[in-house]
């Protein structure tokens, strides 16, 4: 074991089974952890070290510090009520860290309805609104409102918005995710790597810190 992945394996405590982990069609059931009033620190529960981690952050879709000392990286499925739990938690850690996390989303749709909605906000992104997009995908399930929440997220061009939905464009880049996903073995939404450390679920933002601080210089 490298130096590097023996300061990961500080972060962390390695579960000895995924007993927690129900898988039903590619879906999982994660133990979702809270924060505890009385506790200033909590680890992220791990499934693993990722070796290498890095070539999963390179990415389309990233926010944050070019500089950041922790890299998040999340394949999630908008349609995945997980995910909408774990937004808010990622989204107070690139409020107050704004220098030293950086957070990475890649698509992993586990159903038709989800990859819709997955091609859409790669639509978005076409016209540089892909965080507001997806920000409204994760805040509001009525997706037969798909061209209100393109207004919402400030879209211009609606006619090159519409065309982009009904052509193949946004596939390649869904099935680039879906195939990163695949190898690195997830097993359902979302599948969170903080510097390589993997884990399924929500990961509170206390967790976060608590990892954003082991790892700063």
């Amino acid at each position: 074991m490298t130096k590097r992945l023996e300061t990961l394996t500080d972060l962390v405590v390695i579960l000895a089974g995924l007993s927690a982990i129900v898988i039903g069609a590619m879906w999982v059931s994660p133990r979702v952890v809270r924060s505890d009033p009385d506790s200033s620190e909590r680890e992220i529960t791990s499934v693993g070290v990722v070796e290498e981690w890095e070539r999963y952050a390179s990415a389309r879709h990233r926010i944050g510090s070019a500089t950041a000392t922790t890299t998040i990286i999340e394949f999630g499925d908008y349609q995945c009520s997980f995910c909408r739990d774990w937004q808010p938690h990622i989204e107070a850690i690139l409020r107050k860290y704004p220098d030293d996390v950086a957070f990475v989303f890649r698509h992993f749709p586990l159903s038709d309805f989800s990859y819709a909605a997955a091609r859409a906000a790669e639509c978005a992104g076409d016209q540089g609104r892909f965080w507001p997009f997806h920000r409204a995908l994760l805040a509001d399930t009525n997706w037969f409102a798909i061209e209100q929440f393109a207004v919402t997220a400030g879209i211009q061009d609606m006619a090159a918005f519409d065309a982009c939905l009904a052509d193949e464009s946004p596939v390649p880049f869904i099935e680039n995710d879906v195939a990163a996903a695949m190898q690195l073995g997830a097993q359902g939404t979302p599948t969170i790597l903080v510097n390589g450390v993997m884990a399924y679920g929500v990961v509170d933002s206390l967790e976060l810190e608590t990892a954003i601080r082991r790892v700063a210089p």
